[in-house]
């Protein structure tokens, strides 16, 4: 078993956020599918729910 040092956790915390960080402008450029616009999933309207996701993201 190897112990995780300080460094180790925050260089793996840094590439973490960096992915995130690298997702989410991939996931802001593209357009929100237009067959989905309108739709529901288990009675949630599928805009709604990548707008509030985004504001969990984004803040």
């Amino acid at each position: 078993m190897t112990s995780m040092n300080p460094t180790n956790a925050t260089s793996g915390k840094d590439e973490l956020e960096a992915a995130v960080s690298h997702l989410w402008r991939e996931h802001q450029q593209a357009p929100f599918p237009a067959g989905l616009r309108g739709a529901e999933r288990a009675d949630i309207d599928l805009v709604l729910l990548d707008a509030d996701i985004a504001g969990c993201v984004s803040t």
